[in-house]
């Protein structure tokens, strides 16, 4: 699987097909000058939004809110989750691997519910902004992203779902 992510996004962001995004990039940079002059001193979050703008646009092709996107917003905390639970030893199961076994309600089992608490937010990091860029492609209100022209391409004589499957997995795996 790993294979088909690779060639997917050979196909959107080698070097000549890239360009197709420019217009993404060149809003976005447009939006960041605008928030800096209006606001120098968030030049962190200026960014973050810069970053999230052309991310969403370019995969999903959706525009974002200027300020608070819930898609943004979304990815930032699953990838921020992701992070923490990455961390070696920040969990007791690190530790003491047999509890991973014990009921999410039992004490010691605080990890269990934090993991449920983050799979739906990774979920709704993938889930969420393809949902909508599909309605917007449904309805004709799509612009050139990767989700578009990688659902455009589908081999019809192949397995759609797992194909689809692909697409969704790859695109949710560049805002992280």
């Amino acid at each position: 699987m790993a294979r088909q992510h690779r060639r997917l996004l050979h196909q959107e962001f080698h070097p000549s097909a890239a360009l197709r995004f420019r217009p993404h990039e060149l809003k976005a940079s447009h939006g960041l000058i605008r928030r800096i002059l209006e606001n120098p001193d968030d030049l962190f979050g200026h960014l973050r939004q810069m970053a999230g703008e052309t991310i969403m646009a370019i995969t999903y092709g959706l525009e974002v809110q200027a300020k608070n996107d819930p898609y943004i917003a979304t990815a930032a905390q699953a990838v921020h989750t992701l992070t923490a639970a990455a961390v070696p030893g920040a969990f007791l199961v690190d530790v003491v691997p047999i509890l991973k076994y014990v009921p999410y309600w039992m004490p010691f089992a605080g990890f269990q519910r934090k993991a449920r608490r983050w799979r739906k937010l990774a979920l709704d990091m993938i889930n969420l902004p393809y949902a909508a860029a599909k309605r917007n492609i449904e309805n004709g209100d799509s612009t050139p992203s990767f989700t578009l022209s990688s659902l455009e391409r589908m081999d019809e004589s192949g397995d759609l779902e797992l194909q689809e499957y692909i697409i969704k997995s790859t695109a949710g795996t560049m805002y992280g």
